[in-house]
């Protein structure tokens, strides 16, 4: 999964702009996979409402492998899949501190966006069911932690997908993986929302 720091999806990739009137807005556009939106909206509710975040806009679009493939090359310059893209619409000091001086704050409330490809997420669910099953269970539980620990054991396709959820939230919150430091932040703090 990844963050890009760049300001936001552009709406004509997400469709048309919400009206306001919804917190969570959610487009699906792959077919082969059931989108609960129902648990979509509860699963970034709860998580939100755990993180005190208030009344911000969320904007998550299920998509097929061959869009998440092309939009990681795009924003990230990576020419292969992934699970998920999360897009933060706002700059941070530090994770869960807005940048006071970001001119977004003052003209809208949206969080961002988050992209999942369920195609992607059941592909990576069955590779780890099989080493799970030829292991006989998880083996990095000490290397391994938060969102990425939970989900090499899980075997629940929406189960996988809220995680997901979990962890794009605090992406779009100012949280980040790419140093040991941020890394071992973020994961305490999924491990703390899991709790």
């Amino acid at each position: 999964s990844s963050s890009s720091s760049s300001s936001q999806v552009p709406t004509n990739e997400l469709g048309e702009e919400d009206d306001g009137g919804e917190l969570i807005g959610i487009r699906v556009t792959q077919k082969k996979y059931k989108v609960d939106e129902t648990s979509v909206r509860d699963t970034i509710s709860k998580v939100s409402h755990y993180l005190g975040v208030g009344d911000f806009q969320v904007d998550v679009w299920y998509c097929s492998e061959d869009k998440i493939r092309e939009l990681n090359d795009d924003w990230r310059g990576k020419r292969k899949s992934t699970d998920v893209l999360s897009f933060p619409a706002n700059e941070f000091t530090s994770p869960m501190v807005f940048d006071e001086n970001d001119p977004t704050l003052r003209h809208m409330k949206h969080l961002g966006d988050i992209i999942v490809a369920p195609a992607y997420v059941h592909r990576q669910m069955e590779r780890d069911r099989k080493v799970y099953s030829e292991e006989g269970g998880y083996n990095d539980y000490e290397e391994d932690a938060g969102v990425s620990r939970a989900m090499a054991s899980e075997f629940s396709l929406e189960r996988r997908l809220d995680l997901l959820l979990l962890h794009s939230i605090l992406h779009l919150l100012g949280y980040d993986h790419e140093t040991p430091r941020e890394w071992k932040e973020m994961t305490a703090k999924e491990e703390e929302i899991m709790a």
